[in-house]
């Protein structure tokens, strides 16, 4: 990512004389939109309130009888993606995750559910904390 400018602002003194009375109509909108970019980039950006996005936790067992995990989808259009962002053991003998992760098959029901109908890697039988964020 390309790092913020360090000038932030524009300068009224920088433009000729001849020019300033436009350009002070134009130059103090560029300034407030310029301040309030700079202040988000350079502060915490979060999925959660700067993308549309949901962030879900599930708990489950690996087993047959535990898929498909449904959860409600809370966005207004329609998901392109659902990325597993974390996955822990939480079973009385955890395992060690020694193969990736991944969830090759999802699907939106029609009463507006997600869906998760497969996820590889993880061990039979074993609970499971998955966090996944639907785009």
């Amino acid at each position: 990512m390309a790092k913020i400018p360090v000038q932030t602002k524009l300068l009224l003194e920088d433009v000729p004389e001849e020019h300033r009375d436009w350009m002070s109509k134009f130059i103090i909108p560029v300034n407030q939109f310029q301040s309030a970019a700079v202040a988000a980039l350079t502060s915490d950006l979060s999925l959660s309130e700067n993308l549309r996005c949901q962030i879900k936790e599930i708990t489950f067992v690996n087993n047959a009888a535990s898929f498909p995990l449904k959860f409600a989808y809370a966005l207004k259009s329609r998901p392109l993606m659902v990325l597993k962002a974390n996955v822990v053991d939480i079973s009385s003998a955890p395992a060690a995750l020694t193969s990736a992760i991944d969830i090759p098959d999802w699907e939106l029901s029609q009463n507006i559910e997600i869906q998760i109908n497969t996820i590889t890697g993880l061990t039979a039988d074993h609970k499971y904390r998955l966090t996944v964020v639907v785009f």
